[in-house]
């Protein structure tokens, strides 16, 4: 049985598949999954929260947090843009968001995605991979080899019921390199994050985007520590200086720059042939 507890309710007493809620003072049964932490429920649990999730039956948010994390175990990576490889690996995911990302289909009338996740370190373990190639003076992230290999080669490393559970999203991005006022929406599994995603409201010069062409700031990325990530040490921070990873937002520098986290407070940008840290997010 559910026992309210302020304006929330508290989870399923001893993983019970029962609870009871209060409407116009009657009270309600209704079925419901076993309720786990996001760290340490099994993969199948996972999904049958985010099941009663999207069928009404409870709300993910009730029950899991922004900064939650849980590893995951990502099999080996093929060659991407710039024939970096990466080794098989675990890899601590964390919740970014909760509702933040629009489906591209509405799932029971919801249209937001139930969270959002992110690796919290870069990948690793084989050396940093590269964002991608020059794309001329289109500079878009819809044409982008990067983001088809996120969207093939990193979902496929993902455990098989996650695959499963991967939402498609509608994402939001500058349109070119030099463009303040154009915007583009492309559908993902997979995606880099935004320069405003990351930062929020734009204060860098070679930037000419905004939260409203390429997406609101995440909850997790408001605490400014959160946005510094190093290289993965199967499921762990690695001990590299080189902290620096890309973002999908085009820079108005060059043609074939895109923009780069660089620490909690600073941000950069670099050709695409430049090697820096990936790090995919992904909703479910």
């Amino acid at each position: 049985m559910l026992f309210a507890s302020g304006n929330k309710m508290s989870p399923f007493k001893n993983g019970g598949k029962m609870s009871s809620v209060f409407r116009d003072g009657e009270m309600i049964y209704k079925s419901g999954p076993k309720i786990v932490d996001f760290a340490t429920g099994t993969d199948e649990e996972i999904a049958a929260m985010l099941d009663a999730h999207y069928k009404g039956q409870i709300n993910i948010n009730d029950y899991w947090n922004v900064g939650d994390t849980r590893v995951m175990h990502l099999n080996a990576m093929a060659a991407g843009t710039g024939g970096e490889v990466h080794v098989e690996q675990n890899m601590t995911m964390v919740i970014i968001g909760i509702e933040h990302d629009d489906l591209t289909t509405a799932i029971n009338g919801k249209a937001k995605a139930a969270i959002t996740l992110q690796c919290r370190e870069f990948l690793g373990n084989n050396g940093v991979a590269e964002n991608g190639q020059n794309y001329g003076d289109t500079g878009q992230y819809a044409d982008n080899p990067r983001r088809t290999w996120l969207n093939n080669t990193f979902i496929g490393a993902l455990p098989t019921t996650i695959q499963s559970l991967v939402k498609t999203v509608n994402k939001k991005n500058l349109a070119n390199h030099k463009d303040s006022t154009a915007g583009i929406t492309t559908q993902d599994k997979a995606f880099l994050t935004s320069y405003p995603e990351i930062y929020g409201s734009n204060s860098y010069k070679y930037y000419k985007g905004s939260e409203e062409l390429e997406g609101n700031q995440y909850p997790y990325y408001e605490i400014s520590a959160n946005r510094n990530k190093c290289e993965n040490n199967n499921g762990s921070g690695g001990h590299r200086s080189d902290t620096i990873w890309w973002l999908r937002s085009p820079s108005s520098y060059d043609s074939d720059a895109w923009m780069l986290v660089v620490s909690d407070s600073v941000v950069n940008n670099n050709r695409s042939e430049i090697t820096r840290g990936i790090a995919p997010a992904f909703c479910l």
